[in-house]
């Protein structure tokens, strides 16, 4: 017989059912045997059961409540073998939970956290299983507890197949801050439905992202320091041209002096005047005076000229780097761009003529260094686009306004190649990029994209059809932590260039 089958025949539930079920028989044949006065003998028992055979049915009893006794001892094992496996199963899925590197919460509708992994616990500074029973809230900041609660409504209207990414900032058990990645799911439906989040600390990320942002600053600059080295050069090169002419005329002039001198000495000692004044003009020729008193003033004025160039050219880039990035600053946005176009002007002066129109604008709060490398390399993408499409020299419109109250725009437009649409929603992936090898390291959009939308809170929009041409619109508060759940800016159509 089966090991199995010898447990359940045997088993506790299962005698303690059959000796149970002897009490109906036995009951049933004293009662019969005393109510017609039958001696307690087996020959009464016989007697009994002949005449009334409804006693076979009491007779059954025991192996009836046998084999309920048996059924109660197989739902016992299975119950049991299944607790042992959901057991071992939870024990295991707790183990995978906790060997993740990120924290994993789950949560109800309301944001109660139900649990969490180890992962959480630490991230957080919590001990185990502190986090259970406690909001999600009490975890982050107190000015994004808003946001998150219509996230999580928004993941409950949508299903089970909502699905959201984003970053906030985390808030441990000492108080102080950290930057966090959540990404939201729902598990379930009904009411049986639980909200996943997977915490990732960033801070690592966001460091990195801050040295990477400040060595393709330095990466630009290097890239644009062999056309500004030229930019610089040539004036100083006519300078340097015009300074010496004059050097000549000026020894030119002390000769002639010297000449007028001599001449003045002998008329005042012997008040002669003919050959003197031929000698004189004579030397007048030699020295070429008309030309000098002509061309010196030029010669000056071309130098000045030139030494207000360099003047210019140093002012804008110690503009576009100012001191102190990173720190929030009040900036001209309209010279903003005027000194970028400035350090950039080797990029496009050969390929691209420049169309400026400036709005009136108030000063906007920002990060400037950021701002300024944003217009840099959206111009010289433009530039290279133009460059790329190779047809004729092209055209950079750039024009800023104020859209709406608290707002201002800045529109880089250009009649370049264009971008394919098929790669548009690619286009600020970190390192994705179109450009050859040493030309492009795909970062500057994803810059563009970091600096307009998580940094200052704004909007960047793309408008491009492959072969005419592509624009930039960035929409820019004119405050620092403007509301995170304002209205999206509605797209306008793309005007075209010559």
């Amino acid at each position: 017989m089966p090991a199995s089958f010898i447990k359940i025949a045997f088993s506790q539930y299962a005698i303690i059912a059959f000796c149970f079920g002897l009490f109906f028989p036995v009951f049933a044949w004293l009662i019969q045997a005393i109510d017609l006065g039958y001696p307690l003998s087996l020959d009464s028992l016989l007697k009994i059961h002949q005449q009334y055979r409804v006693i076979w049915v009491t007779d059954a009893a025991p192996l009836i409540l046998w084999l309920m006794g048996c059924l109660v001892s197989i739902y016992r094992f299975r119950t049991i073998k299944q607790i042992k496996t959901l057991n071992k199963d939870k024990k295991r899925t707790q183990l995978i939970l906790d060997s993740a590197p990120d924290g994993i919460l789950i949560t109800d509708a309301q944001g109660c956290i139900d649990s969490g992994n180890r992962a959480a616990h630490q991230m957080f500074g919590y001990q185990s299983n502190e986090l259970a029973g406690k909001n999600i809230n009490s975890i982050r900041p107190k000015q994004y507890a808003e946001d998150l609660t219509e996230k999580l409504a928004e993941i409950m209207a949508e299903g089970v197949d909502a699905f959201q990414v984003f970053e906030q900032e985390g808030l441990r058990k000492d108080g102080s801050r950290f930057p966090v990645e959540y990404s939201v799911s729902l598990v379930g439906d009904g009411i049986d439905s639980k909200i996943v989040l997977v915490v990732r600390d960033v801070s690592e990320r966001a460091t990195l992202e801050k040295q990477l942002n400040q060595a393709r600053k330095l990466e630009a600059i290097g890239q644009l320091s062999a056309g500004i080295a030229h930019e610089i050069n040539t004036p100083i090169q006519y300078i340097n041209d015009n300074m010496r002419a004059i050097s000549d005329y000026l020894v030119d002039i002390e000769l002639l002096s010297s000449g007028y001198q001599q001449l003045l000495r002998e008329l005042e000692q012997q008040n002669l005047l003919g050959k003197q004044v031929a000698m004189l003009r004579n030397l007048e020729q030699q020295c070429d005076l008309e030309f000098i008193n002509q061309d010196a003033p030029k010669a000056m004025r071309q130098s000045l000229q030139g030494i207000q160039r360099v003047s210019d050219i140093v002012k804008a880039m110690k503009n576009f780097s100012p001191s102190g990035a990173g720190q929030v600053s009040m900036l001209d946005i309209n010279k903003s761009i005027e000194n970028t176009l400035m350090v950039a002007r080797n990029e496009y002066k050969y390929i691209a003529d420049i169309e400026l129109e400036f709005g009136e604008l108030p000063l906007v709060e920002c990060h400037a260094g950021e701002l300024n490398q944003v217009f840099l390399n959206l111009i010289v993408n433009a530039a290279h686009a133009i460059e790329e499409k190779g047809e004729q020299r092209g055209t950079i419109r750039i024009t800023t306004s104020v859209p709406e109250a608290g707002y201002i725009e800045v529109s880089i437009t250009d009649n370049g190649c264009g971008i394919p649409e098929a790669i548009q929603q690619k286009v600020y992936d970190p390192f994705f990029t179109t450009k050859e090898v040493g030309k492009g390291t795909g970062q500057g959009l994803n810059l563009a994209f970091q600096t307009i939308e998580r940094q200052h809170k704004g909007r960047i929009y793309l408008d491009s059809h492959e072969g005419e041409g592509t624009q930039f619109r960035l929409k820019i508060p004119e405050k620092m932590q403007m509301d995170p759940s304002e209205p999206e800016y509605p797209q306008q159509p793309r005007q075209a260039i010559g």
